[in-house]
Parts: structure tokens; sequence; C-alpha cells
């Protein structure tokens, strides 16, 4: 059963993504901008969150984790490479590493390039992909701390996941 995924608008322009497996109740998001309207999302569902999983440490991704985690404790999941600038976080991962949700598995992507140390979530599974700033509707992130180079070798990366892929950025 693939899993649910919710988009939460956050702050004038940004989004956060619940992901829901049904069978189990695990209940993740991916990035925190914001804390009222994860919690208030979760509340309406009836949902447990149990992982963040944060794709980068850039403010507008981050910013709500603490206020969230205050009435929703959850294991805080993200880069090794960025574990320096990203929240306290409980697991610490690198490309080719995997992320359990329910009964799926996501593998973490190095998409550096907006960011060093940027990663995203694929859910071949359910074929969901969450890039964070590395892929969105019109284009890339601007390359904050990376180079053109890098950013073409994460879109390339991107690019070999399978055609079906639902790109949530």
């Amino acid at each position: 059963m693939p899993l649910e995924i919710v988009t939460v608008p956050c702050l004038s322009d940004n989004y956060a993504f619940l992901i829901h497996d049904k069978l189990s109740g695990d209940t993740a998001v991916v990035d925190v901008p914001d804390a009222l309207p994860i919690h208030d999302t979760l509340e309406k569902l009836g949902w447990t969150l149990t992982h963040v999983l944060l794709t980068h440490h850039h403010w507008d991704h981050v910013d709500g984790l603490a206020a969230l985690l205050e009435q929703h404790p959850a294991t805080v999941i993200g880069a090794k490479a960025d574990a320096h600038r990203l929240p306290a976080l409980d697991i610490e991962v690198a490309e080719g590493d995997t992320v359990t949700l329910g009964d799926e598995t996501a593998t973490v992507i190095d998409v550096s390039g907006h960011t060093i140390g940027h990663i995203a979530f694929h859910f071949a599974k359910t074929g969901a992909v969450f890039t964070g700033d590395s892929l969105m509707a019109l284009g890339c992130g601007r390359l904050f701390e990376g180079t053109p180079d890098m950013m073409f070798d994460s879109l390339s990366k991107l690019t070999k996941l399978p055609e079906t892929t639902l790109v949530c950025s």
C-alpha cells in the first residue's frame, strides 16, 4: 500500500510534506518551516508524528522544528555532512543510506548544490522523492554553497528516477 502524502503550506511560499503509512501509523514530516500548520494538520488528520526528515539547514526548512517537537516528539533524521548546521539529529544519514517508514524504505540521495550536504529522500514503492530546494517546479534552488557542476550532478541523479516519480519540493 503506498504512503499517503499531504502537502502543508507554510510561511508565505514554502511547504512541508506529511508522509503517512496507514498500516503502521508511522508519520513523517519533511522539513519544518513553521510548526503551527504542521501541528494543525496532524491534529485534523489524527496522525501521530514519528519521524522528521530534514533536507538541508536553511531556516525556512528547520525553524519550526523545536516548537513542533515540544508537542510531537519524533526521531529527527538529516544529513551527516550537514549535522553541524542542522538542529540536533537523532540519526545522521548519507547517500545510499535508507530510512524506514512503516513497511516502506526511502533511499537517501546526496543532492548538494543549493547547499553542501543537501539530501533528498526517495520512496520508490510509493513513487515519490522529497527534494527540498534542489529541484522545484520551475527549476532548482540557487547555488548558495555548491558549484554548477555539483548541481548538475545532483539533478542528473534525480533524472535517473522513474518518470512517474512525484517530485515534492
